[in-house]
Parts: C-alpha cells; structure tokens; sequence
C-alpha cells in the first residue's frame, strides 16, 4: 500500500479517537476545522463514552527537562503562573457497549504521575500498580483492548527548559515557552506560540500541518521544521538577526524565498522543509 494512503488511514482511524483539538492554540485558522455536522457526529459518538479526569501537582524535584509521550490524544503544554507543574490527563473512550465494561476498569484503575529521572521529569500515565508501565500497553495485556485516547494540559515553570513532546495521533500545542524543543507526532497537527528557541530544536509531523510562531532564536541555535505531509506556517521575528533554509518538493513557497537566506544579517539557522506542502513565512 502507498506509504501516503497508509498514512491517510491513520488519520481517519485516529479522529476516531483524539478529542477536538487544543482550544486557543496558536495560529489557529478556521479554514482547517472540521465541518460543524463532522463535529456533531463525534459528539454523538462520545456521548456514551467513559471519561476521567485525573490531576497532578509537583512543586519539588522540579528539574530542567520533561518529556511527554502520548499514543493516541492531544499535548497542550504551557507557561505555568508559579513554580509548580501542574499535570490534567483527561481519558476518553469510545461510546462502544460492548467494551464498556472494559473501558471502565482501565479508566477505574488509571493513574497519572511525573517521575524524576536525573535531569529528567516523564510524565506517564499508568495503572495504578504498576507506575512503570503505560497505559496503553498495560490495557493490551491484560484486557486485550486499548480503544481510548489520553488529552494531556500540562503548565510548566520557567525552570524547565527542554522540551521532548510527542503523540502518534494527535494534535500537539506549545506556548509561552523559552527553551529547546524536540517535538514530534505521526498524524496531527503542531502549534507553536510566542516560543523562543534555544539549543538544537526540531519540530516534526508525518502527516499534519506545522504552524509556528517565533518571539526569538538565541545566538547558536539551530531549528528544524519539518513535515512530510503538510503545510508549514511560520511567523518570524522581524527584527532579530537569523538565516533562514526552506525547502519543498511538491508545494508553494511564500512570503520568502526558496534555499538559503540571510534576515537581518543572517545568524541562528531556521530550517523549513515540506516534501508535500506549501510554506509560507510571516514577519
């Protein structure tokens, strides 16, 4: 099968699944939300659905990097207003009656925790006894069954400065933060807002538009920005120096130039790259 028919398939199967996607994310254009009646069909699919909220808050052990890892669902991760993380998981299954029994003693016995390791806070949900263990693949093993996706709104203080975020299915946000990036999903769409880069940072979706919004890129830092399957928006500082690479095999370029250029004298490279999509860039 095509590897673009395959990746279609996915999507599909995925909306199936991933809640409406993060609400005031940035550079959100009307023009790519889902028809009102699609949107009323998804709501009459989940009205029988299982859900659960589960919370979290960590004020100690706070280090400088995180990682969010989900399979199906979305990451929303923002500036928190204090010193804590603070960490919402919302689960969410299908209106399935024959699986319902099922779905409600995964949500009954899920759970949700931010572990240290080193340097590191990993933000997991798990069964209850066993926090090693992600959900998912708990589900799997002992009831054979896994349909439900996991929506994560995390707030981080401004410590934390790494970033490492990604979601097989799913729509991925990120606002409000200073740092280095390495954001990553199968199928689904990226936001990035009033971010300012710092280190090796890279941005990836398979199959799913990227839409960025930069206050700043720090002397020595590098961006990437990629899609395989997708559009790219980018909002740029005007007035800050940086070189900037763009790059498309099948799509449009606009508001700036193909291959390399220097703005403002050139400095930090930004790298734009679509192999199926149009680009557009923004000062």
């Amino acid at each position: 099968m095509n590897k673009n028919i395959q990746k279609f398939l996915l999507i599909v199967l995925g909306s199936m699944l991933v809640l409406p996607g993060c609400g005031g994310s940035p550079g959100n254009n009307t023009s790519d939300e889902s028809p009102s009646s699609a949107s009323k069909w998804y709501d009459q699919m989940l009205s029988n659905s299982v859900k659960e909220d589960l919370s979290v808050t960590v004020e100690q052990n706070i280090t400088e990097a995180v990682k969010i890892g989900n399979t199906v669902g979305n990451i929303e991760v923002s500036a928190s207003p204090d010193d804590k993380l603070s960490l919402k998981a919302s689960l969410q299954t299908l209106n399935n009656d024959s699986h319902k029994s099922i779905m409600e003693e995964i949500v009954k016995e899920a759970s949700v925790s931010v572990r240290v390791d080193g340097d590191l806070m990993v933000v997991l949900a798990h069964p209850q006894e066993d926090p090693e263990m992600d959900l998912w693949t708990w589900a799997k093993r002992k009831y054979g069954d896994s349909k439900f996706s996991i929506n994560y709104e995390v707030q981080l203080p401004a410590k934390v400065t790494r970033f490492d975020v990604s979601t097989n299915v799913g729509e991925i946000g990120l606002s409000g933060l200073d740092g280095e990036y390495k954001v990553f999903n199968s199928v689904g769409v990226i936001h990035i807002d009033e971010a300012n880069i710092q280190g090796k940072s890279s941005l990836q979706s398979e199959l799913g538009s990227l839409r960025l919004q930069l206050d700043g890129i720090a002397s020595g830092s590098v961006l990437k920005a990629t899609t395989d399957v997708g559009t790219i928006t980018a909002k740029l500082p005007s007035d800050s120096p940086y070189s900037l690479n763009i790059a498309t095999e099948l799509g449009r370029v606009s508001g700036a130039n193909k291959g390399k250029s220097d703005m403002n004298g050139g400095g930090p490279l930004i790298t734009l790259t679509s192999s199926v999509g149009s680009i557009t860039v923004e000062q």
